[in-house]
């Protein structure tokens, strides 16, 4: 059986997982931190977070870029 490849930073299976409701949870963690708190290279090294807020507000993102 092939080894799974996870993505960077994602919880592994763990044998003190004990049902599904617990992995769903400690992976609903992870994405959220994934997803807004971690930088993106995609995004100028900004969180998804910072990338909204200058998206919201064209002022703050001219002078982030640049």
């Amino acid at each position: 059986m092939p080894e799974i490849q996870y993505p960077q930073g994602f919880p592994r299976f763990s044998p003190q997982l004990r049902t599904l409701n617990e992995a769903r949870k400690i992976t609903g963690r992870w994405l959220a931190e994934y997803n807004s708190e971690r930088p993106h290279e995609s995004l100028n090294n900004l969180t998804p977070e910072e990338y909204r807020l200058m998206a919201e507000n064209p002022e703050v993102s001219k002078s982030a870029w640049n």
